[in-house]
């Protein structure tokens, strides 16, 4: 009866400590897996902010480059309004000269017909 009894004993110590290696193998692994998950969620935030911390320094050159963009059509504008003004003063000075010169020369052309005419009837009143 007795050694029934220590047989028992031994084979729930037996029992207990595979239980126990099980739980220790079980723990060890929950504590592996935790620790990797941590790993994993520390990796994704990190990953997440220079996402975001790209995405904003990209976001930043574009408002820059846009801002760059409309600044140099401002300059473009301005420039043709420069140019149309002028081509407008252009305009203006030749339409000026063209009529200044205009008049002289028929002044010029009065003149010249008043001299023709004149030795018209000057060789109409000589005889030949």
């Amino acid at each position: 009866s007795n050694s029934v009894q220590d047989r028992e004993l031994m084979e729930l110590k037996n029992r207990n400590e595979y239980l126990q290696k099980s739980l220790d193998a079980k723990v060890a692994l929950t504590s592996d897996i935790e620790d990797k998950s941590r790993a994993l969620v520390v990796d994704l935030e990190q990953r997440y902010a220079q996402i975001f911390k790209t995405h904003e320094i990209e976001k930043e050159e574009l408002r820059k480059s846009a801002e760059k963009r409309r600044l140099e059509m401002q300059e473009l504008e301005s420039f043709n309004k420069g140019l149309e003004e002028e081509k407008e003063n252009i305009k203006s000075r030749l339409m000026r000269t063209k009529s200044s010169s205009d008049s002289k020369y028929q002044g010029e052309i009065s003149r010249l017909e008043q001299e023709i005419g004149e030795l018209k009837s000057r060789k109409r009143g000589t005889p030949q």
